[in-house]
């Protein structure tokens, strides 16, 4: 299962038991918090109980692993910062959820990266990993937010390996209010579907794809820097161009209409008279209803 070839910032395994599942009953409530996404909400009884979620799994390993392990992606950078929609820094590089192990041939086992109705930061916090901090990450030792999780669930009853559960958040209300809700950018520009509100136009502050504002305001954390992307090639090139450049991303989990579409709110934002003609340009060529709407609302 190893990968000399990856270094890994923490690595733990958990015994999947009814044990486990108190364990993760203990902290998470019994019915999602009331911003919760649809899937989120869907999926919360499973995610409470690890050991009904995967009855034939025996042993979870989990493996926190730095964004910058994956490599950055070509992605046509701006050249004109009217025109420059930033991307968060990790869905400029090939998506984590495309991150591989070798795995042992001899018991089933499987690779879980946000996919599955896995409570990972807590078990990853029960594991002793780290800590969950103000901002909702999951903070490694020196506060350091960088990480995305990677969950082996095996067959193989492998020993548990766990650390003492340390809170390694300093505290120093750096992320403040923006870790509420209401003012995930991240929400807005992934999740969020329909137009948005003149106030959440707002808040996308040039940013079309993720944010990494609250990550990033810990002290400890080291992350990729956010890309530059070229919004002109966005609403000129054809979707399919805009598909397969994105394809091995993450921003391929919003689509070409969304990122399309916060692509719009921001240069309206900055109201230029290059932006305002790029808007017009798109406005007549897009087969898309949806965006047209977008366009005559701005």
């Amino acid at each position: 299962m190893e990968n000399s070839d990856t270094k890994y910032a923490a690595d733990a395994v958990l015994r999947l038991d009814e044990a486990l599942d108190r364990e993760v009953q203990a902290v998470l409530p019994e019915a999602p918090p009331s911003w919760a996404p649809e899937y989120l909400r869907l999926s919360w009884a499973l995610r409470r109980s690890p050991s009904q979620a995967f009855p034939w799994a025996r042993s979870l390993r989990i493996l926190a692993v730095p964004y910058a392990v994956m490599p950055q992606m070509p992605l046509p950078r701006a050249e004109n910062p009217e025109l420059t929609g930033l991307v968060s820094g990790y869905a400029a590089r090939r998506d984590y959820h495309r991150f591989t192990l070798p795995l042992p041939s001899s018991c089933r086992s499987e690779i879980v990266i946000d996919t599955k109705p896995l409570a990972e930061k807590t078990l990853a916090a029960i594991a002793g990993i780290g800590s969950i901090g103000r901002n909702n990450c999951l903070l490694l030792p020196d506060a350091d937010a960088g990480n995305f999780l990677v969950s082996i669930l095996t067959e193989e009853e492998l020993p548990e390996r766990r650390y003492p559960q340390t809170d390694y958040c300093l505290h120093c209300g750096n992320c403040g209010e923006l870790t509420e809700p209401r003012y995930c950018i991240s929400t807005l520009t992934m999740e969020k579907r329909g137009e948005l509100s003149p106030a959440e136009r707002q808040m996308l502050n040039g940013r079309i794809f993720g944010c990494s504002i609250c990550t990033s305001a810990c002290p400890g954390t080291v992350l990729p820097p956010d890309f530059e992307l070229d919004l002109e090639w966005l609403l000129t090139a054809s979707a399919k161009d805009v598909e397969r450049t994105i394809r091995e991303t993450p921003m391929n989990y919003a689509g070409v209409t969304l990122l399309r579409r916060n692509a719009l709110y921001v240069l309206a934002n900055r109201n230029t008279d290059r932006c305002r003609e790029l808007i017009r340009r798109f406005a007549k060529t897009t087969g898309s209803a949806f965006l047209r709407t977008v366009c005559a609302a701005l």
